[in-house]
């Protein structure tokens, strides 16, 4: 055998004997190599029909959809967190919630994953909570959370996976989606109307004579939505700081249009406030603080331009020839960063 051919073999075994070193180091260091970059081995098992819920690798899917027509939301977005079923271990978080998200669903875990939709950061948008209820059959709660401990709170849904079989053959992980939904934010310039003056005759008797104003919301355009924390009617006049404190003027109703053939009507429940001058109507908003509580009134397909309309019916009695009183009602908006702006219509009513 020639010299060349002998190195050439010598290389070759150095070679050889190299190569199985460095694949037996590589096989017994995969297990750590894999804990590293986290994907070691998931446990899986369960699923419905073995009498314990399923658990293992699954990868949740977030897609945003506009309410008003369905199509895809391709927007600002909420920070988007999950949780274990401790609601206190993360399982992961999107800020971009167009991504997937895969994680471990535990043994422990009981098929509960908790899910946080933070929209404390938004101005464009609100999410449109009755609707990512009513689309996801697996969220079977939702409430409030100051997940921060910063005096602000989201949204938190309960999701319930108990629902998913055992893996099929060839099958690695289990995808689920969580479809959400949200109205562009809009914002309310102002209040047009009309006063309709049917209130003559009254003079200086004790009958009540009824007023009337109805109008409606503008700045609102389709496709759009605002919250509502407050409703409220001032009588800010300084003339007419005690007509209601006497019982000169009585509300009879206001109703405020949050909606497509949607209306809140208030009557008057002795929910004056006397401190402050003003008749406070009840809409179910506990923290007018919180965009969490807001009333959601938006302007649906096929709506007409005078959705969000308006009435205010006072009735009136005691007063001299020309007298004038200026309810003024006045709505408290709040986006979904939770800045508040109140927009206002005074009304003018002549008594002739």
């Amino acid at each position: 055998m020639s010299t060349k051919v002998k190195v050439a073999a010598r290389w070759y075994y150095v070679v050889g004997v190299a190569l199985i070193v460095t694949g037996l180091a590589l096989f017994s260091a995969w297990p750590y190599l894999m804990h590293l970059s986290g994907f070691e081995g998931i446990p899986t098992g369960g699923g419905t029909g073995t009498g314990k819920p399923w658990f293992g690798t699954v990868v949740l899917s977030f897609p945003f959809y506009n309410s008003y027509d369905s199509t895809p939301w391709v927007s600002a977005y909420p920070t988007i967190l999950v949780y274990h079923a401790d609601k206190s271990t993360l399982f992961g978080s999107l800020t971009n919630a167009n991504n997937t998200l895969s994680g471990a669903l535990l043994e422990q875990d009981a098929g509960i994953l908790y899910v946080v939709e933070d929209v404390s950061a938004a101005t464009t948008f609100y999410l449109d909570d009755a609707r990512v209820k009513s689309s996801n059959p697996m969220i079977t709660t939702e409430e409030a959370w100051d997940y921060k401990s910063n005096g602000i709170l989201s949204y938190l849904y309960q999701v319930d996976l108990t629902y998913l079989p055992p893996l099929t053959g060839g099958q690695k992980e289990q995808a689920v989606t969580i479809n959400n939904y949200v109205w562009a934010t809009g914002t309310l310039a102002s209040m047009a109307g009309t006063s309709q003056l049917n209130a003559t005759g009254v003079g200086t008797t004790s009958a009540y004579a009824d007023a009337v104003c109805t109008g409606y919301y503008t700045g609102i355009t389709s496709g759009q939505a605002f919250k509502l924390v407050k409703v409220y009617m001032t009588l800010p006049d300084a003339a007419n700081a005690s007509y209601v404190d006497n019982g000169y003027i009585k509300n009879v109703y206001v109703s405020v249009g949050y909606g497509y053939n949607k209306q809140w009507t208030f009557y008057d429940t002795g929910s004056w406030d006397l401190a402050n001058k003003q008749w406070v109507f009840n809409i179910g908003v506990t923290d007018l603080t919180q965009q969490y509580y807001g009333k959601l009134a938006v302007y649906e397909q096929n709506a007409p331009t005078t959705v969000f309309s308006y009435t205010v019916h006072v009735s009136a009695a005691n007063f001299g020839v020309n007298a004038t009183i200026y309810p003024t009602l006045r709505l408290k908006v709040i986006n979904s960063a939770g800045t508040p702006t109140t927009v206002v219509r005074p009304v003018l009513f002549t008594y002739l």
